[in-house]
């Protein structure tokens, strides 16, 4: 879903320059962030109560793994500082400036570049 919200994002951005609008478009790819994503049941509609204990130990690991990383996550502010200063800089991509996360992408970027399989690489 990622990289179809980000190509969509770029068509975007070209069909908007290529009509000379006032308006622009900003794919945000960030790290992890400190939200509330890993509450979600919060949003599971009455109607479709969860089931306590039949998720398989793969998803609860998984789970595990996204609690860890948005309790480590940066703060929400510091995103809405970026995606403004990208919205007023008129870029398309809102990136991190973290280097670790920046490697990984490089790493990504190269592994695609080089039709090479995936490097694994812990999430950042």
């Amino acid at each position: 879903m990622e990289r179809l919200r980000v190509a969509l994002s770029e068509v975007l951005y070209h069909e908007l320059r290529g009509a000379g609008a006032k308006i622009g478009v900003s794919a945000l790819c960030p790290e992890a962030v400190a939200t509330r994503i890993d509450h979600c049941e919060r949003n599971r509609p009455a109607g479709l109560p969860a089931r306590e204990g039949t998720s398989p130990p793969d998803v609860e690991l998984v789970n595990a793994a996204i609690r860890a990383a948005v309790a480590g996550g940066i703060p929400t502010r510091v995103i809405a500082d970026r995606v403004l200063r990208a919205v007023r800089e008129n870029r398309c991509y809102v990136l991190s400036d973290d280097p670790a996360w920046r490697r990984r992408a490089e790493t990504r970027l190269e592994d695609v570049r080089l039709a090479r399989n995936p490097t694994l690489a812990p999430p950042v």
